[in-house]
């Protein structure tokens, strides 16, 4: 595949994302169910994780030939940490957030969300290096994953508990199938 068809390529499943985390955000301002939004998030996940694959690959083909004449040993060193940068997660320890701002909270990651994935496309198109797009993608992948964390969190203190206060099998059922859709 050519430069200018990953180029093309990448940036329609950016401007696809950016589409998502819209229709995310306005879920989320709209009161939709926990369960409708984390599909939609592991939707954009998917996604996300879809284009920095095409990228990855693209660095793979045609960026590991050194015209410098590194050994093949450096260009597999260099592909390996390529690879890392990409799969990495920072396991940040993320502030929890009181129901009274959850709301904000989500609108305001997935604005940031947008921001990034618009860095990205920019830093595409300026033919930017791959492994600095490649960490901006895993950044994308983690600030999705706290938004996705932030609304299951909540879904299982809002909705676990019934009207009575008891949690029931049934209840526990709908937490399980919920997180499995968050997992997907």
């Amino acid at each position: 595949m050519n430069t200018e068809n990953v180029k093309k390529n990448i940036g329609v499943r950016l401007r696809r994302i950016q589409g998502q985390v819209k229709g995310i955000e306005k879920m989320v301002s709209g009161e939709v169910c926990c369960r409708d939004v984390l599909v939609q998030i592991a939707a954009v996940r998917a996604a996300n994780n879809k284009a920095g694959a095409l990228l990855l690959k693209h660095f793979a083909k045609n960026c590991m030939i050194s015209e410098t004449g590194e050994d093949a040993s450096e260009n597999v060193d260099r592909l390996v940490s390529t690879l890392l940068l990409f799969l990495r997660s920072n396991n940040k320890k993320e502030k929890k957030t009181n129901s009274d701002n959850l709301k904000e909270e989500i609108v305001k990651r997935l604005q940031e969300i947008q921001g990034q994935v618009e860095g990205i496309e920019k830093m595409i198109q300026c033919e930017s290096c791959c492994q600095e797009i490649l960490v901006q993608f895993a950044s994308v992948r983690e600030n999705i994953n706290e938004v996705g964390a932030l609304l299951v969190e909540n879904y299982a203190q809002s909705c676990l508990i019934n009207d009575d206060e008891e949690v029931t099998n049934k209840n526990i059922d709908d937490l399980i199938s919920t997180m499995l859709v968050f997992l997907k």
